[in-house]
């Protein structure tokens, strides 16, 4: 099985590789691999985003292996499949992997053995090539990059337009992503330095960089004062920032059951965004108020981050149940408190396949029934 893909493992695929093929005479290492990436565009007129593996196995240029293989965890895109193969660049091989789902191809990774001579020097190759080029991905003040990486929106005569970001990999190769469904969010690292939106790069961004700062004061501002009601009306849910609701709160007859058996009658869904981030949240609650606040399947989250922003704006957090133990994932419940505060309960739940992270927010402070392989928490406190 394949192991998890980045252009740093790429990087050591490389060194596997020989070089075989004979110099590229004239034309520059970037612009060998935009007009290989052209092959991997899709058709302007068609309607999805998407490749598929038989299109890509039709590139002959390169040498494909055997595939696609199931990764044993995710491209940092959420790619579980990959389809590696082999390209000469110049007087080398290099190495290039294709990734997607079980049905289809969204990005393809190329590294480049030799180093770039700058870091703009592959926009100069694919402007050579016949693409038209535009920063899609800027550092926040407008200043300069700090470091080689670039991301840039691609177009090319008859082709859907795509995304291609370029770095200088540690140790050197020149490394090369070609995302033909859309940019990938960004990390917790890069969010609080880079903004998407390249013309307004100058000016600070509003908003919630990354899912933990918007997780947490979300959390903080729903925990109730110990003089409200452990309740919320449904007119302050909609209110809350970074959330965007569909229409509801709708009645449901089917209990909700991720954290626990949740027997509410009412739940209003809705969408959370930031730039690390794009996932489920809902609430649930009776036909006038809200008691239980759901953030779900979030990407880019170290675990104990959100925990430990709390814990810096004065709640304690305690263990009280351990969930059952997972191969893949675990969960457990806590108690959350603050001085002035109702006390509350935090359901975590993390998934190692991915990573992801959910949490529950209870502030009816009511846990669930206790089921078959879960456990009170011990003084230590619970794994994962």
């Amino acid at each position: 099985m394949m192991r998890h893909l980045t252009l740093a493992a790429a990087a050591a695929l490389v060194m596997t590789t020989s070089a075989s093929a004979a110099p590229t005479v004239g034309t520059s290492r970037s612009a060998v691999v935009a007009r290989l990436f052209v092959q991997f565009l899709l058709p302007a007129s068609v309607d999805y985003s998407a490749g598929d593996w038989n299109m890509t196995r039709a590139v002959g240029a390169v040498r494909w292996g055997k595939g696609p293989i199931m990764l044993d965890k995710p491209t940092p895109e959420g790619a579980y499949f990959a389809l590696p193969g082999q390209f000469a660049v110049g007087g080398r091989q290099a190495v290039v992997v294709a990734n997607g789902a079980r049905t289809m191809v969204s990005n393809y990774y190329l590294l480049d053995p030799a180093p770039a001579s700058n870091p703009e020097a592959a926009a100069v190759g694919f402007k050579a090539a016949g693409y038209t080029l535009a920063p899609a991905r800027c550092p926040i003040g407008g200043g300069a990059y700090p470091d080689s990486r670039r991301w840039y929106g691609i177009t090319y005569p008859g082709k859907r337009p795509a995304y291609l970001y370029t770095a200088t990999i540690k140790g050197g190769g020149s490394g090369y992503v070609l995302y033909i469904g859309g940019l990938p969010t960004m990390s917790e690292n890069d969010a609080p330095r880079f903004t998407d939106d390249c013309a307004a790069a100058s000016a600070p961004p509003a908003g919630f960089r990354t899912g933990t700062e918007a997780v947490s004061a979300l959390i903080d501002q729903l925990m109730r004062s110990a003089s409200a009601a452990a309740s919320l009306p449904w007119a302050a849910v909609r209110k809350l920032p970074s959330i965007t609701w569909r229409k509801g709160p709708d009645h449901v007859t089917i209990p909700y059951s991720d954290g626990g058996d949740d027997p509410n009658p009412y739940t209003l869904s809705g969408t959370i965004k930031t730039p690390t981030t794009e996932s489920e949240t809902r609430a649930t609650g009776t036909a006038s108020t809200a008691t239980r606040f759901y953030f779900r399947y979030l990407d880019h989250i170290r675990p104990g981050d959100v925990f430990e922003r709390l814990r810096g704006k004065g709640y304690r957090i305690a263990a009280v149940r351990c969930g059952k133990p997972y191969t893949k994932m675990s969960e457990n419940w806590f108690t959350i408190r603050a001085p002035g505060k109702r006390p509350a309960i935090l359901y975590r739940a993390i998934s190692n396949d991915g990573p992801q992270v959910s949490y529950v927010l209870r502030i009816d402070n009511v846990m669930p029934p206790i089921k078959q392989g879960q456990r009170p928490a011990p003084a230590s406190g619970c794994p994962g």
